[in-house]
């Protein structure tokens, strides 16, 4: 596992938060190419993407976590200490660029006082979804200014691509999920 402090405040400027939801197939690639970015969860199904660092807070769903892994090998994955598939026999197996944060129950909100290099671990964070955990990690990095892209969410679970691998919802209008929005400007004011 790699030292979680190597990216203390490494970060300046802007960083795109990429969520999963279904308007993310209206989003350009040249967009996303315009910043560092941070992907979650079945980002890894959008041909031709790869983000600068990755986020998962579970691995709950069978086999979900070995194709993350695998499409995400040479970036850094920032992963909840607590997913099954990081301890026991099976840690040894994903050791190459993962970065394990801590997961804290309580309010969901960033104590910039306490911020340090171990922040991430002691006291850990809080959060709501993957998309709570990228920003709190983004802005422990150093990042100033968040682009929030694919953070819709319809209510059903459903992803930028469905089972069959094919895009939907293109020039469809989804919400920003109310809780991200919430999250984002009272909590961490961006």
């Amino acid at each position: 596992m790699g030292d979680l402090a190597d990216f203390y405040q490494v970060g300046s400027g802007p960083i795109t938060i990429v969520g999963n939801g279904p308007s993310l197939v209206d989003i350009p690639d040249s967009f996303l190419r315009k910043y560092p970015t941070f992907g979650c969860n079945r980002i890894f199904r959008r041909d031709g993407f790869t983000p600068t660092y990755f986020a998962a807070c579970d691995d709950f769903v069978p086999g979900l976590w070995d194709k993350q892994y695998e499409a995400f090998r040479n970036i850094p994955k920032f992963c909840n200490a607590d997913m099954p598939s990081l301890s026991g026999s099976r840690a040894e197996r994903y050791r190459e660029r993962v970065y394990r944060f801590s997961s804290k129950r309580g309010a969901v909100w960033v104590d910039r006082t306490r911020y340090g290099p171990e922040y991430l671990m002691d006291p850990g964070i809080a959060y709501l979804g993957t998309v709570h955990a990228m920003l709190q990690i983004a802005d422990w990095m150093g990042y100033e200014r968040f682009y929030l892209v694919g953070c819709d969410n319809t209510g059903d679970g459903k992803h930028f691509y469905d089972e069959n691998g094919d895009a939907f919802g293109a020039g469809q209008a989804y919400a920003l999920n109310p809780l991200s929005c919430e999250w984002c400007f009272e909590r961490i004011q961006i």
